[in-house]
């Protein structure tokens, strides 16, 4: 499966989730997406990476850059969920901190942000989500018909 993405965009956190394999082929999808969150969010951006089946060095490279970007703007990238079978993170820290969180849950509860948002949630996602796996949805999305 190529990559795919879901973005929601919350009040106070914008969650990015990506399904499928981050590779360097992949890397213009996300950094389409990140530009998608830049213009469609505010605060810090969570990136789910627990739907990922696969990501090679220059993959986590491309999540590195987008850190990178997102700092330029004021925002801050944190991991949610590193890929099944993937337990580290090549960072290079003297560019990026990148906080990694076990779940969503656990990233919106470091951010102090609600599980259920309150206000307006928005969301957009490629044509090729996989919003029937459980695994991919996020905490308080409902299903689109």
């Amino acid at each position: 499966m190529s990559l795919q993405w879901h973005y929601q965009s919350r009040p106070d956190v914008g969650i990015l989730a990506l399904a499928g394999k981050l590779g360097v082929k992949d890397a213009p999808i996300l950094h389409g997406a990140i530009g998608w969150t830049l213009y469609h969010g505010t605060g810090p951006l969570i990136l789910d990476l627990s739907a990922l089946t696969a990501w090679t060095s220059l993959g986590q490279a491309a999540v590195i850059e987008s850190a990178l970007r997102l700092a330029k703007a004021q925002r801050r990238l944190e991991i949610a969920a590193l890929p099944t079978g993937y337990p580290d993170l090549v960072t290079d820290t003297e560019h990026a901190a990148i906080p990694v969180h076990t779940d969503v849950l656990s990233a919106l509860t470091a951010n102090h942000a609600t599980i259920e948002p309150a206000g307006e949630l928005r969301e957009w996602r490629s044509a090729g989500w996989p919003d029937s796996d459980p695994r991919t949805r996020q905490p308080g999305s409902a299903r689109r018909p």
